[in-house]
């Protein structure tokens, strides 16, 4: 099965205080960068990962000190000091119960500079992506009938993103927890509430759990059930709580997928989690295994980075046919055939049923020609278009396509000139991201989807 693969060679080295040439889309960045709104009685602040570094020791996944450690974790030397850049390891904070309310508190970023680690991410075909990256020193879990607190975690690694088409936002990422349902996902740029007066997005921060919302109030994003016992978690934010602005406190990094990293960011080729390893002796845990305390997270140099936003915004269209308008990579295998197929949705009860309709063009077979416009019977009354996948195909049926593996992309549909989403049976899609299949690694500058 073919693969799609990210390549990009460019770094950045950065420290609080120092002065560097503005390295290339920063000043975008910045311009876009996210206003977070913190929740007025969040207990559990944001902070810097050196504000961390003094009050970690690494473990194995065994329990034990990891021997020869440096005395004090950097950022240049957590990963470099460590076997395998830590992999399998835990940043861990000893009696972490006695440092709830000192250091694991965190900081106050209407009172203190608390650094956005914000990750350029260029795409090609006028595509750059910015990752808003925060960090917590603790993440609060949430209450859960008859068990209690649950999902409690060390560090706490959350992020907004937006999209970019030739220096212009197209799009918002709001994530929270696994993302998915239980994100509020891509948004629209024109829905996406600002700051007054600025062309910049608001982040709502969910209180102790930190996951980012497009509003404020309370969202339910995941039912759980421990054997008979039922509950909902949910996320509540607020205004009236600190402002902590992104474009006050950017520290851009150059986004390498797969690294390495080097210099003051080679701490983001380390490989374990960031925090505690969780426990295991809940009554419930051989039920639904989380405990008081789970894991601590990985960390924000992650491989989502790589793909696309998590929603792919289309315009509903009256018609019996959808409109796909994909580029494939000016560096990939050229298929004889470029695929669309399309997924359609409908609700039977409480069951979502889905059906796919497909249809396929001729490749251009020029890597210069990147533009595949494919049309595609659409999804019919009553049903709504869900999601998409293109593929690489031998001839023009669909048995004789190869299809990227956890490549499907969400729809997520529009009226022209009007707010929120809706449920459309037809939809055009102008997808800037390029499509790839290799057979070997590339070596290019560039980022292809």
């Amino acid at each position: 099965m073919p693969s799609f693969l990210a390549c990009s060679v460019a770094i950045l080295l950065f420290c609080t205080g120092c002065v560097y040439a503005t390295i290339p889309h920063e000043d975008l960045a910045r311009k876009y960068a996210p206003q977070f709104r913190l929740h007025p009685s969040e207990a559990f602040l944001p902070s810097s990962i050196e504000f961390m570094f003094p009050n970690f020791k690494v473990y194995d996944d065994k329990g034990n000190l990891v021997p020869n450690q440096p005395p004090l974790l950097t950022s240049t030397n957590l990963a470099s000091s460590l076997p395998s850049n830590g992999q399998g390891t835990f940043l861990t904070v000893q009696n972490y119960t006695n440092a709830l309310g000192t250091f694991l508190a965190g900081k106050n970023p209407k009172t203190t500079r608390v650094p956005v680690y914000t990750f350029i991410a260029p795409k090609g075909n006028g595509v750059v992506d910015f990752y808003y990256w925060t960090y917590y020193p603790w993440n609060q879990g949430k209450i859960v009938k008859a068990v209690g607190e649950v999902g409690d975690h060390v560090s706490d690694w959350e992020r907004m993103s937006v999209r970019t088409v030739n220096g212009v936002a197209v799009s918002a990422d709001y994530n929270a927890h696994s993302g998915g349902s239980q994100s509020t996902g891509t948004i629209r740029w024109a829905d996406v509430p600002k700051v007054p007066g600025e062309d910049r997005p608001i982040g709502w921060v969910a209180q102790g759990s930190h996951g980012i919302w497009n509003s404020p109030g309370k969202d339910v994003y995941q039912n759980v059930s421990y054997g008979q016992l039922t509950d909902q978690l949910v996320d509540v934010t607020a205004n009236g709580g600190p402002k902590w602005d992104a474009k006050a406190n950017l520290f851009p990094i150059m986004y390498i997928p797969g690294g390495p990293y080097k210099g003051t960011f080679s701490w983001l080729n380390f490989q374990g989690k960031w925090g505690n390893r969780g426990l295991t002796n809940c009554w419930w845990y051989h039920i639904a295994p989380e405990c008081s305390l789970v894991d601590g997270p990985v960390g924000p140099a992650r491989d989502l980075m790589s793909g696309p936003p998590s929603n792919t915004i289309a315009t509903a269209i009256s018609s019996n046919n959808s409109i796909y308008n994909v580029h494939i990579s000016p560096k990939s295998n050229r298929p004889n055939y470029v695929g669309v197929t399309q997924i359609c949705a409908w609700m039977e009860g409480n069951a979502t049923k889905t059906s796919a309709t497909f249809e396929s063009v001729r490749s251009t077979g020029h890597p210069s020609k990147t533009l595949h416009k494919i049309i595609v019977p659409g999804c019919g009354a009553g049903h709504f278009v869900d999601s998409f996948e293109v593929s690489a195909c031998k001839n023009r049926t669909q048995n004789s396509c190869d299809f990227m593996r956890n490549a499907t992309r969400a729809i997520r549909a529009y009226l022209p000139g009007k707010s929120g989403i809706v449920a459309a049976s037809a939809v055009q899609v102008s997808d800037p991201d390029y499509w790839r299949w290799e057979s070997k690694p590339c070596v290019d500058v560039g980022l292809f989807f």
